[in-house]
């Protein structure tokens, strides 16, 4: 039986391939923003390889008339 196996990257890994800071990747785990991503210990966090963020800002940008 095949079983499903995640792979996880640390905060600041994360945040390097996705332009943000490690300060704020922990913060959005912590706050629940991250689905799949785990506590280690008292500080660490293991964010999913797989985890994007969507990005909705492009989406409402003002259109020039």
């Amino acid at each position: 039986m095949d079983t499903l196996q995640t792979e996880f990257e640390s905060t600041a890994r994360a945040a390097a391939r996705l332009g943000f800071t490690p300060t704020w990747v922990k913060r959005l785990a912590a706050a629940g923003k991250i689905p799949g991503a785990t506590k280690i210990g008292a500080r660490a966090w293991a964010i999913p390889v797989t985890w994007s963020p969507v990005r909705q800002r492009a989406a409402y940008q003002r259109v020039k008339r």
